[in-house]
């Protein structure tokens, strides 16, 4: 879904002020801990158009400003050791896929801080970063890690999923193609939080032929604790396959059928690409999110939660600077469906014109709804852009 986002800010000038200080700052510092590095700006700048709703419940046609800069200092000369700092400057989006409520995103955000060590018997990961457990592109139920099984994701962006998190991680190889990683996330809520809060587990991957092999368990600490297990299969015929199951159980042993019940995801996908010449490629992708123990008939209600959703995509490239892509999340059970459509053109080296058109298809109590009465509630959109990496 769709949602447009206020753009009052109280206080603005003086937090723009202490976030570009403290961005300055940190790349100085950064910059005087690497003897060699490489230093990347990925700015971005949108104008977008939005069929809307306003407080008095009124459709009306509305225009808004988005943008995103992303500054990342990445160390090199050394091949044993990689380190990497990335901040960003995010302006409100009007746009993202959600429940129709109001999202503001950071003005300053610390996406990455991590040191990677590669030792002769393991590797050590170490900072604020991503590890990707389980397959998937948009639902993957083995990311127990990050819990990427929302359907609120914002489809016009080039990686859907790119929450990270404070870790440290070591990687033991088994063999060629199999290894064992064990990871600890402490609390960070509070400054001192309490040790139970702290979340720790591990997975094996590990290989038979062709057939890839994936099993993990965290303990998911705080309040209410939890286990978390998952077990996923990924291989190869004519297109990639994947699919992967999890669960999980309350620490302290009450309402495990509830929490069981809850908790049960799976998810599947297959990846097709196929390349006409050197230049043209064709992609397919179809995942699908399957809940057992939620609803299989369509409820009147908006806020309904369905057994099944499917993300169906197709990329196409022409030519080596352009390509075009449609995207959708569908809800088979209710019959709506959010759909986004566009292009980019790179026009000079790092510099690329973009363009979106995102619509959603449903009645007003489905999950994706074009007539729903909600204030903010965008169910049309046309975005333009453009993007410089420099």
């Amino acid at each position: 879904m769709i949602y447009s986002l206020s753009m009052n800010y109280p206080g603005r000038s003086e937090k723009v002020k202490k976030s570009l200080l403290l961005l300055v700052l940190l790349i100085s510092i950064s910059s005087a801990l690497f003897a060699e590095g490489t230093l990347t700006m990925d700015y971005s700048l949108f104008n977008s158009v939005l069929r809307t709703r306003d407080a008095a419940n009124e459709l009306k046609w509305a225009a808004a400003v988005s943008g995103t800069a992303q500054l990342a200092y990445k160390s090199s000369g050394n091949k044993n050791v990689k380190s990497e700092i990335s901040l960003g400057l995010n302006y409100p989006n009007p746009l993202f896929a959600g429940t129709g409520q109001e999202y503001i995103y950071p003005l300053l955000s610390l996406d990455k801080a991590y040191i990677k060590a590669r030792f002769p018997e393991f590797r050590l990961t170490a900072g604020k970063t991503r590890l990707s457990w389980g397959d998937g592109f948009v639902f993957n139920a083995g990311d127990i890690l990050f819990d990427s099984v929302s359907a609120a994701v914002d489809l016009t962006s080039s990686e859907i999923r790119t929450d990270t998190a404070w870790l440290a991680a070591v990687n033991i190889p088994l063999g060629r193609f199999s290894f064992f990683e064990a990871i600890v996330l402490p609390p960070t809520d509070e400054l001192l939080e309490e040790l139970t809060h702290t979340s720790a587990g591990g997975r094996i991957y590990t290989t038979l032929d062709s057939l890839k092999l994936e099993t993990g368990y965290m303990y998911k600490g705080g309040d209410a604790a939890y286990h978390q297990f998952y077990a996923g299969l990924q291989g190869n015929i004519e297109a990639d396959w994947y699919i992967t199951g999890a669960l999980q159980l309350p620490a302290d042993g009450s309402s495990v059928t509830e929490t069981l019940q809850d908790s049960f995801d799976i998810t599947a996908g297959l990846f097709y690409l196929t390349q006409f010449d050197s230049v043209r490629t064709l992609s397919l992708r179809l995942e699908s999110l399957i809940q057992p123990f939620e609803n299989w008939s369509e409820s009147s209600t908006a806020d309904a939660q369905y057994g099944i959703l499917l993300y169906p995509e197709i990329s196409f490239t022409p030519s080596d600077t352009t390509s075009i892509s449609v995207r959708s999340i569908i809800s088979p059970i209710d019959g709506s469906a959010q759909i986004t459509a566009g292009g980019s053109w790179n026009v000079f080296q790092g510099f690329s014109l973009l363009g979106y058109l995102i619509g959603q298809a449903g009645d007003s109590d489905d999950t994706f709804s074009w007539s729903n009465e909600t204030e903010n509630w965008t169910s049309l959109a046309c975005m333009i852009g453009i993007i410089y990496i420099y």
